[in-house]
C-alpha cells in the first residue's frame, strides 16, 4: 500500500509539513541498519535514543525523505512533524484505511503469539496472509506491520501487546479490526497496570475500535468473559470453550497421543471434526479454539480450520522439544513467562513419565505481589509432582521456598548449568522457562545437542 505514495500524501497523513521536493517512496524505516533505497526514515525518539542522530546515516544509505521533529540541514526532503512516533502511527492508520480486506486483531496475557500463528496458518489455507512477525506488537511494531499491507494480501493478522493502560486502545485505533480477540487475562505486566482487573480493562480496549458490524471473539472460560460479552452486546460475538458446549466453538474429548500432543473434537456452528495438534500442552487446545473462532468469524470451513491447526508448528521458545546431552529431553519454553504460562508449562512437564526437572529464572513486571506469585509457582510445581527445581535470579528464591525439598538455587546461570549437566540421562526431561529479562535461552543452548557448553 506504500508503493506509489507521494511525499505530499505522507505529509498530509502525518499532519506534517513537507520541506523540499515531492516524489514517491517505496518503504518506511525506523532503523538505519535495514533501510532500503527510496525509503522514508522516521527519526523516532525514545528514552535512550534519538533517531535524529542517525538521519545522516539514513540519507547516506538511500533515504529519499526523513520525518523529523526539527528542521535539519540536509540535501533530501524532510517532513516536519510535532512527534515522529505519533506520525508513524498516523501514516499506519492512513494505510489501514486504504486497505479493504479483513483484519483480525489479537491480544491477551498468554498465548497471543501462538494464536496469531495458528490464525495465520488457518487463513493461509485459502489466501495470502500478512501477520505480525517476531515481537513487533507494540506502538512501533504494529505500524511497521501495517505498512506491509498490499493488494496481494487477502487477510491480515495483527498481534497487540501492552504493558500499560491505553496502549491497546491506541493500537486498535490504528488497526480498526473486523475481528477482535482477547485470548485470556493473567497476571502479566502487573507492574505497569496496577492489578489484574486493570489488565482486563486495558485488554478490553481492543473491542472499542471494532466496527459494529465486526465480530468479537470471547473466551467463555475466562473470568472476565461476562464483562466482555456485555461490552459487545450490540455486535455479533463468537464464544469458545472447553467447558460450555453451548458456545459457538467448543472443544471436547481431549486426549494426549503417544507423542504428547493433544487431540480433541472441534465443534463449530456448522460441523464437527477431530484435530490433532503438533504443539505441546493443554493450554494450546484453548489457543487452537481461539484461532478456530477467528476462522469461523471469517467464514472459513471447518476443513480449512483443521488443516491450518494441524499444520501449525511451535513458535521458537514456546514448548519446543529438543534433544539434550546424554540423550535427555529438553523443553525450551524461554520465550517469556508469567504465572499463568509457567503453570501451563509445569502441566506439560508433569505429563512426562521420566524424571522431571524444572529450570526457572525470574518472572518480571509482576508488581508488589512478585514474591507471592513466585512462591505459588513453586508450590504448584511441587503439587504436580515435579522431581526437582533448579532456579536462579533474585525472585526465584521465593519459587524455591514454595517448592521445598529437592530445590537447587544458584546465583548465576553458568553455575546452574554446571550442576544440571550431572543430572542428565535418557530418563530425564528438563523444562526451561523465564521472562525475557532472565534470558534463560542461555541455559537451553548449553543443554541441547550441538549447543555450547
Amino acid at each position: 500500500m506504500l508503493s506509489g505514495l507521494t511525499l505530499k500524501e505522507l505529509a498530509n497523513a502525518t499532519n506534517g509539513r513537507l520541506l523540499g521536493s515531492d516524489g514517491t517512496f517505496l518503504s518506511v524505516s525506523t532503523d538505519t541498519r535495514t533501510i532500503q533505497e527510496g525509503s522514508v526514515f522516521f527519526a523516532l525518539v525514545g528514552e535512550n535514543f534519538d533517531g535524529h542522530d542517525f538521519v545522516s546515516a539514513a540519507v547516506d544509505k538511500g533515504a529519499c525523505c526523513v520525518v523529523v521533529s526539527k528542521k535539519l540541514d540536509l540535501n533530501v526532503s524532510q517532513c516536519l512533524v510535532d512527534d515522529t512516533t505519533q506520525a508513524l502511527g498516523n501514516l499506519a492508520s492512513f494505510i489501514r484505511q486504504r486497505w479493504s480486506k479483513p483484519v483480525t486483531a489479537i491480544t491477551g496475557s498468554c498465548g497471543k503469539t501462538t494464536v496469531k500463528g495458528m490464525v495465520q496458518a488457518i487463513f493461509s489455507t485459502i489466501g495470502n496472509t500478512l501477520a505480525t512477525t517476531g515481537n513487533l506488537n507494540n506502538h512501533i511494531g504494529v505500524p511497521l506491520t501495517l505498512f506491509q499491507l498490499s493488494e496481494n494480501h487477502d487477510f491480515a493478522v495483527i498481534e497487540m501487546g501492552a504493558s500499560a493502560v491505553g496502549e491497546i486502545d491506541y493500537l486498535s485505533k490504528l488497526t480498526q479490526p473486523n475481528v477482535a480477540l482477547i485470548n485470556n487475562v493473567q497476571p502479566s505486566h502487573v507492574e505497569g497496570f496496577g492489578s489484574v482487573d486493570a489488565i482486563a480493562q486495558a485488554k478490553s480496549e481492543i473491542y472499542d475500535h471494532l466496527a459494529d458490524s465486526g465480530i468479537a471473539i470471547i473466551n467463555a472460560d475466562d473470568k472476565y468473559a461476562a464483562q466482555w460479552l456485555e461490552q459487545n452486546k450490540h455486535r455479533k460475538t463468537i464464544r469458545f470453550s472447553t467447558e460450555n458446549p453451548e458456545c459457538e466453538v467448543f472443544g471436547k474429548n481431549l486426549s494426549i497421543n503417544d507423542q504428547g500432543y493433544y487431540r480433541f473434537d472441534l465443534v463449530t456452528p456448522s460441523a464437527e471434526k477431530t484435530v490433532v495438534l503438533k504443539v505441546l500442552g493443554e493450554s494450546n487446545v484453548m489457543n487452537a479454539l481461539a484461532a478456530a473462532s477467528c476462522g469461523v468469524a471469517s467464514g472459513l470451513s471447518i476443513d480449512n480450520i483443521v488443516e491450518g491447526l494441524e499444520s501449525f508448528l511451535p513458535v521458537p521458545g514456546r514448548l519446543v522439544v529438543k534433544p539434550g546431552i546424554e540423550c535427555s529431553t529438553i523443553i525450551d519454553d524461554t520465550y517469556n513467562a508469567n504465572p499463568g504460562s509457567v503453570k501451563a508449562a509445569i502441566d506439560v512437564l508433569s505429563s512426562y513419565s521420566t524424571k522431571t526437572i524444572l529450570v526457572l529464572g525470574d518472572m518480571g513486571e509482576l508488581g508488589h505481589d512478585s514474591a507471592k506469585m513466585h512462591k505459588e509457582v513453586g508450590q504448584f510445581a511441587q503439587q504436580k509432582g515435579i522431581h526437582s527445581l533448579f532456579a536462579c535470579g533474585e525472585l526465584s528464591q521465593f519459587t524455591c521456598d514454595g517448592f521445598g525439598d529437592s530445590t537447587h538455587y544458584f546465583n548465576d546461570k553458568n553455575s546452574l548449568v554446571t550442576s544440571l549437566l550431572t543430572q542428565l540421562d535418557a530418563n530425564t526431561t528438563v523444562l526451561v522457562k523465564g521472562s525475557r529479562s532472565a534470558k534463560m535461552e542461555d541455559v537451553v543452548n548449553q543443554l541441547v545437542l550441538g549447543g555450547t557448553v
